[in-house]
Order: C-alpha cells, then structure tokens, then sequence
C-alpha cells in the first residue's frame, strides 16, 4: 500500500497516507475534507439557532437531531455519549431578559496521564483549564441557505482545512538529521546558541524544551533553574519525608504547637499528587538542580479563592457506648487538615535546612508571606481584573515574554474586546460582568465551531485558547447570580462543557451581601482559616530564618534579599541580629509591607475573633526595623522600602488610589501631637548613612518631612533617590495643633488654599493672613516663597512663585541638577551652594504627584481640581453598593491618590527638569477606567533628574 501512496497526486498526499497505513482503503467520502464539510455545515446550522434562540431570550430545548453530524470513521464523542440520540441545546433560565453580548463555549477534557505537566497539558485533572471558542452567528438565520453554500466552497478550498496541512515533502514524514540513532545532534551546536534561544522564550516554553531530549536538558536547566520560586504547601514541600517510618509512632499534636522533632532519618522526596515523576530522587531533587540556582524564593500567601470556599470542618465527634451512638464536640479546638498539614512541615527545621544546604551558588534570596489579614477586595473586582489576574511577583517579570497562562488570558480578553466591539448594541465592557451555564454539545460541534471561527479569522491556530476553572467557578453562576465566588462544588470534571457569556452588571445590593467573601463580614470558617494559616506562617517564617541562620557557608555569597510581599504582623520576627549577621556580603535589601487591618484571636472557649485595627500600625514595627537593624548596616548599600498593598496599582473601586500610607522613615504616630516641626523631624526621620541608592515606594509623605530626609543625606553616602508613586501630601493647617486637640468644626481654610483652574497659580503668600501673623512663620512649615508685588494677584506663567509644598516648590530645593533659578524671571528657593556640596546626584521618579490625607490638620482643599471627575453612573452604583461588604476602619494616615496637577506645575516640571505626564505603558495606564476612575498616570509626572544636567542648560 505505500508503493501505491506514492504514485497518488500530491495534493491527495495526507489523505492517502492517513487512510492507507493501516493497510485499509477508505472511500473518498470519508476523507478529512468530507467530514470536515459535514461537520462545518451542522455546526454551523447549530451556531445560527443556538445565537438566534440566546439573542431572543428563548426558554425552550430545540432539538437538532436533523443537525448532528453523521456518522463515520472518526469518533469525536466521549465515553458515555455513544449512541445518545436525546442532543439538545439547553433552557437558558432567566436569559430572556438578559440579552448577553458576547458567549464563549467551554469544555474541559480529559487529562493526559502521560502529559509534560507543563500548561496546559497538565496531570493533574484539577489543573486542567478548558478550552473555549466563541459563539458568533456569521449571518442572519434568513441568510442560511447562502451561508451553507459559502461554507462548502470555504471547506473545498485546499488552504482551509489548516490542521491538516501537508508534510513539506516527499512521501514519507520529515526526518530530524541525525548523526547516529535518534534525537537531536550532540555538542553540535555551541551554548551560546541555546542562551541566545532562551532569552526570547517564556518559562513555560523553557521547561517544554527542557523536556525534549537529553542534549536539550543539559544546556536549558542552568536558566531554567537560575531563578526559582517554590509555594509552601503541601504539594511542594510536603514532598520531603523520612525514609522510613520510625519504631515507635510520634503521637500527633493535634493543635499544631509542638515542636519540631529532630530525625536521624535520611529524607526522600514524595510527589504529593501520588506522581511518579520524583519518586525515588529523594533530596537528590535540591542537590541535583540545587548547583543551577542563583535566585531562591519562597511564597506561603492566603488567596482570596481559596479563602471564599475554605473546606469543611466537622465540629461532632461521633461515640460508641453500649447503648448507641451519639455525636458530641471535639474536646480540643478541630484544625483543618490541610492546614495542619502545612504547620507540620513547616515545623520542619532540620528538613529545610537540609535543603538550603544545597543553594551553593545562590546569590538571591526572596520571600513573599502574605497572613490574608490586609485589604480584602472580595466583590470588588472588576471583569478585567478577574480575566487578567497573575500571581504575585516574588523577583518579578525575568522574561520578557508573557508565559502560556496569561498569554491565554489575554487572548481571551482580546476576544471579548473584538465580540463586544463587533456587535451593535452591546454594553461597554467596563459595566459588564462575566457568568456562566452548563449544558450539553458534543465534541464534534464543539471542534468544527473552532475550524469555522478559525477559517473566518476570528481565532488563529496558534493561539492558546484556554481559560482555567477558577474564572468558570468566579463567574456568576446562572442558577444562583448572587454567588460569583459561591460555587463550592467539586473540582469541574473533565467532559464537563457550558458557556461563558457577559451582559450588563446591574450591581443588586442585597445580592452582593450574599457573595461568599464579604471581607467585613468573615463566617466562622474564614476566621478559623485565618488563624489557623498565620500558626503554619509563624512556625514557616522561623524556620526559614533558622536554615538561613544555620547555613553560613551556604549564604556567604547572598547580596540581596527580596521581602517582595511580607505581613506587617511578621515584621517583628525580622528584628533579628543573628539573621542579619548570617548573610556577611549582603548589599540589597528590598521590603514591600502588606499593612494588615484586622487581627485574629482565639478566645479561651474556643471562639475565633478578627476584630479591625488601624492600618497605620504597620508603622510602628516597620519603622523599628528600619531604624534598629538597617540603618546601622554598613554593608547595605541598596535600600528599596515600602508598601505592597494600596495606592495606584491597587484594584478595585474601594482600593484603588486609596488607602496610601506614610512613609516607613517616619515614626508612628508622628502627628499624635500636631505637625512636628522641623527639628523633631530632624531627630525621628530615619537617616541611612550608609545607603547610596535608596527607594520609597508607594507611599505619602509631608514636604516637610520629604526635605528633611533629603537634608539628613547630603552629607552622607545616598548618590541616587527612587520616588515610585510616592505623593505629597497638602500643607498643614496653622492651627494644626489645636485641631489635634479639639474636636470641633474646623475653620474654613486660609485664601492660598483657594482651588484654582489649570495655568493658575493659587495666591499662596503669609502676609494675607491676620495682621497678628505677618512675617511669623511655623516651626512645621516650609519657608515661604519671596513677596510679590501683589500677593493676591494670581500668575499664568510657569516660572512662578509656586505653592509652598507643591512639586515645582520642593524640587527646586532638591534638585541636585537644575532649578527655577537657572532661567530668568523666575522665583527660586534653591541653594546652590549646598546642592554642590551634597553627595546626592540623581533623583528619579516615577509617577509622583500628590494625595489628600485623612486628617483634619491637612489643608485638603489646595489640591482640588477646579472640574473634579465624576463618577459614571454605573460605578457611582457600583460604588455604593460594594459599601456595605468592604472593610472600613476610621484611620486619619490614610490618603488617597488625586488625579490632578495643575497645568502650570505640570510645565514647570517639564520644562525645568524634563519630566514627562503620564504614565507611557498605555494599557497599564487603562486599568484604572475600569474601577472608573480617570486613566492611570493622570496628575502624576515622571523622570530622572541628575546632575549633569546643569551642563546642559538651554533657555527657552
């Protein structure tokens, strides 16, 4: 038969040789193109009906047996659809009046036992995403009969069936060129070339080609393995066990507070999925790949998800006497199994030290520990943050490229885009929210539904059209539209098919209230998971800091470490001489603090309690080791610190741009007495003085104070300052002490603190106030710009005098390159003397600007914009009715981002020191419209400022 095959034609190449090697001649009618035909024309059919019967609300099954696909040689049903006559489409209940804009079609398949376990082709059948396909009718029913015949003269065409395109040659399959045997050439191709390779691949795309060959394994894992994040739990670490069992059994506490054992035993490395892909290497796992890291990191963090659906808990212990059964409370407090579990491991010490004994050559160590007990969003996510949401970044982003994950769910929003965007009527995608139905396809409508959309470019073969299960479990459920998170059911089962489709989000209030995370409103499960995962994170972060501790030898050679997201609450185990003196080389340190807001309690009847707190209080212990353990440090030279929860990058409509917090240099409290003047500020701000770049991030802090640090460090080592998204806050009021103390109406703010439009300079002189306080100046206050002639007559121009705490106002006092002074006509307050002595050279920053704070001892009302945005009307809803689910707390540090920065400010900046408006990554900056707010960067500006600069001057 293959002789045969090769005298056919060569356009009838693949179907000869599908067909003829099993040695059996089929017809031509069941060809790959004839099944194709059959298959596109009933799927099509289906498409038009299910559109038409969706669109108008029908509540009814249609029947398409007329529209199933015949039969023939290829199978494309799943094990129990063989036979099944009854196919319907289903009753979508209450669609009617939901008049859905965009409909995707989900299924999810089984699991492929023999996979790489690299996404998507997962073992594991709770990983595997689904794979979806738009539902869009091409053509209007009426126009059936048309759009069948150009269906048919698509599926004739050659170029169509793109799956089965034709081997590039002759009569057999294409051969790799081998020397000897099989498989790729060995040491024929130089390294650089697989380093070269690697650096424009994703992750996911190296560990594929890892998993290739031999040759490939050995030139890939280096970079592979040079950065690695492990998640503690279970699944992970959970892996490494004792050898064998020991003689006598170890009685279990079965509170998790014991301490951990010490064992002679050797340790094995155990899949806890029960695979058999590490069975067997044992610690060989950490010494093997141990060699190749250079980055180590840990995560052991509380997700939302995970938290909305916490497992179930049995609270009756079941006796047995002589006269019954009868169930009665557990005598001790009941722990959650996998909880316990993770406490287990991490109490663990002598096993994780064992492993770090093996990171010889790593130079970088990172830890993200998030307790849960921050901000929780809840409901208060919008589609776009639901579809797009990543992990946490622990060394961030180390390629350039998007892995397969969110490559798929950028497709998958690009797809909602175009689905919403092509159809009339549809809703804007910013009020939309996303639900889902189950019912019934079979394979092979599901599978021609894709070639069709393929074959009118509405999905390209090499996209990667998957959508995992959480966003399916998220989605409103169509059966119960108030539980978006409250779908507790079973993993979804491979086979199981329904739809993803989006309408208009009418945000109902009391449904809100019923949705299975209301972070003001924890159920006793919630609460008990909480406390129960901060007694694993305790008994984790100490044993982490103990192998670190324990190994020297091992990280001698660290110079950075990476808090990249660390609960306020574990602050206080970082103050620790002995930690710090384990890593002798260290020249990096990085701290991003989650702030939490609540605590968590257990009272002596066993009653779990997380009463709120203020978020402000994470300043106390941050501040101490600031001041106590780094600031010391000669060895530190890089200083990156500051908040990881809050401001700009914040999601949804209560968080974003809110609940900014001060800056870590300053001591809690710092305002409990009034504004502090400038010598208190001089004693308590934190000076670093053995710092040369050192970082603020995402963060508030007063001018004052802001010089103040500037002025501690001219004399000292600081050549570089980063300002990312940190805000200025307003000048305080002059009876800012008073108001400390009294509690009474505020009086109305002073005449410089009148709102102005863009290009109009606010009257900003003292001598407008009483005539008891002309020439007086605050001890807290900055110094006044010089006099003009006319105090009340506002300026159009950028050259100023500008407000006293605006950003013109304060880089013209700290600019270490140019200032207001270098051009003529303007106002300066500069000292050029002393910006020459100073050691500083370089300030960046990145999107700056300034905030409202809380208090009543801020004047709020010199940062209001003369047209302040509106909310939309639908977040303006949304907005109200998240009110009653998100946390609130009374904290008078908090501020909130203002989108608004006068226009000649804005050109002040520009022009004097180059900096830009805006944020530059437009699709970042277009996130913040979908919590309705204007788009990211508006009233924020952006540059670097050094030094050199002043070589440059050019007048304008």
């Amino acid at each position: 038969m293959a002789g045969d095959a090769k005298g056919h034609a060569s356009e009838n190449y693949l179907d000869d040789w599908r067909y003829e090697k099993d040695g059996v001649r089929h017809s031509p009618t069941d060809s790959p193109n004839a099944i194709l035909r059959g298959r596109a024309q009933a799927t099509i059919k289906s498409a038009l009906i299910v559109k038409e019967k969706v669109l108008s609300g029908a509540n009814r099954a249609v029947s398409i047996a007329s529209a199933t696909p015949q039969s023939s040689d290829f199978d494309f049903s799943e094990d129990g659809d063989e036979g099944e006559e009854d196919t319907r489409y289903p009753s979508f209940d209450d669609v009617e009046h939901l008049d859905p804009d965009a409909i995707l079609l989900y299924q999810f398949e089984a699991s492929n036992g023999g996979g790489s376990d690299v996404w998507p082709d997962m073992r594991d059948p709770k990983k595997l995403p689904a794979k979806y396909v738009p539902l869009v009718a091409l053509a209007p029913p009426t126009d059936y009969a048309n759009r069948l015949q150009e269906l048919q003269d698509v599926c004739n065409q050659e170029s169509s069936s793109t799956i089965l395109a034709k081997p590039a040659s002759s009569g057999s399959p294409p051969q790799c060129p081998v020397r000897s045997g099989r498989g790729w050439p060995a040491q024929k191709m130089p390294a650089e070339l697989y380093d070269l390779i690697i650096g424009y691949l994703p992750r996911d795309e190296i560990k594929a080609m890892r998993l290739a060959c031999k040759e490939f394994e050995k030139h890939v894992s280096h970079a592979l393995f040079s950065t690695v994040v492990v998640p503690f739990n279970t699944e992970i670490y959970g892996m490494l066990e004792v050898d064998s069992e020991p003689a006598a059994p170890i009685k279990r506490d079965v509170k998790g507070k014991g301490k951990a054992r010490a064992s002679d035993f050797g340790t094995v490395w155990k899949n806890a999925n029960c695979d058999d892909i590490y069975t067997g290497h044992g610690i060989d796992v950490y010494r093997g790949f141990g060699p190749h890291i250079q980055r180590y990191g840990m995560s052991f963090e509380v997700d939302e998800e995970i938290l909305a659906r916490p497992p179930k808990k049995t609270t009756m212990e079941l006796h047995d006497t002589y006269w019954g059964h009868f169930p009665w409370p557990y005598q001790n407090y009941r722990r959650f199994d996998h909880v316990a579990n993770l406490e287990s491991a991490a109490d663990e010490t002598p096993k994780m030290k064992q492993a770090f004994s093996y990171l010889k050559k790593v130079k970088e160590l990172a830890l993200s520990i998030d307790s849960g007990l921050g901000w929780l969003n809840g409901p208060d996510l919008s589609m776009r943050s639901r579809i797009l949401k990543g992990p946490s970044t622990v060394f961030g982003s180390s390629h350039a490229i998007a892995d397969r994950q969110m490559r798929a769910k950028r497709g998958l929003w690009k797809m909602l885009e175009d689905l919403h965007n092509g159809m009339a009527g549809a809703c804007n995608l910013r009020h939309a929210k996303l639900r889902h139905v189950d019912f019934k396809f079979t394979i092979a409508e599901f599978q021609a539904l894709a070639e069709e959309q393929t074959a009118n470019g509405l999905m390209s073969h090499d996209d990667i059209n998957f959508v995992n299960d959480n966003l399916i479990r998220d989605a409103h459920s169509h059966n119960e539209p108030d539980s978006f998170l409250g779908d507790t059911e079973s993993p979804l089962q491979p086979g199981r098919r329904g739809a993803l489709y989006t309408i208009e989000d009418m945000f109902e209030g009391h449904l809100l209230k019923r949705h299975a995370l209301v972070p003001n409103d924890l159920t006793k499960l919630q609460r008990e998971w909480l406390l129960e995962t901060e007694w694993a994170q305790r008994a984790f972060l100490s044993s982490y800091m103990v192998a670190i501790i324990d190994n020297p030898k091992t990280f001698e050679n660290v110079h950075t470490i990476n808090f990249s997201r660390i609960s306020s609450r574990y602050l206080h185990s970082l103050c620790r001489d002995d930690f710090w003196s384990a890593l002798p080389n260290l020249h990096t340190v990085i701290i991003k603090v989650i702030a939490d807001w609540r605590t968590v309690e257990k009272d002596p009847a066993g009653f779990v309690h997380t009463p709120m707190e203020f978020p402000s209080e994470a300043l106390r212990p941050f501040y101490k080791l600031l001041q106590n353990f780094l600031a010391p440090m000669e060895n530190i030279k890089t200083l990156q610190i500051g908040w990881a929860s809050g401001g700009e990058y914040a999601e949804g409509v209560h968080a974003r741009n809110r609940h900014l917090l001060p800056a870590p240099v300053l001591p809690s409290g710092f305002m409990a007495d009034g504004h502090p003047s400038r010598e208190r500020l001089e004693e308590t701000v934190i000076a670093f003085p053995h710092v040369e770049h050192l970082t603020l991030a995402n963060c508030w802090i007063p001018p004052l104070a802001f010089t103040t640090l500037v002025m501690k460090h001219e004399s000292a080592c600081l050549n570089k300052l980063t300002l990312d998204s940190v805000s200025l806050s307003p000048l305080e009021r002059a009876n800012a002490g008073q108001n400390a103390n009294n509690q009474g109406v505020a009086p109305p703010p002073p005449l410089n603190a009148q709102p102005v439009g863009p290009g109009v300079l606010p009257a900003i002189q003292n001598q407008n106030q009483n005539n008891n306080n002309i020439g007086a100046q605050q001890p807290w206050q900055l110094p006044a710009p010089p006099p003009i002639a006319n105090p009340l007559a506002p300026t159009l121009t950028w050259r100023g005098p500008h407000r006293s705490g605006s950003w013109p106002y304060v880089l013209d006092i700290i600019s270490p390159g140019k200032n207001l002074g270098d051009y003529p006509y303007t106002t300066s307050n500069a000292d050029n003397a002393r910006i020459a002595a100073s050691t500083l050279t370089e300030i960046e920053l990145i999107s700056c600007g300034y905030a409202r704070i809380q208090s009543r001892n801020f004047d709020n009302s010199s940062l209001d914009s003369p047209a302040p945005h509106v909310l939309d009307p639908h977040f303006q809803k949304r907005r109200e009715a998240l009110a009653s689910c998100v946390m609130t707390v009374s904290d008078t540090y908090l501020g909130e981002i203002v989108q608004y920065m006068p226009q000649h400010e804005i050109r002040a900046a520009s022009t004097v020191w180059n900096v830009w408006h805006g944020w530059q990554d437009v699709a970042k900056a277009d996130e913040a419209t979908f919590d309705g707010l204007l788009p990211g960067g508006t009233g924020r500006i952006s540059g670097v400022i050094k030094r050199s600069d002043r070589d440059e001057l050019e007048m304008p």
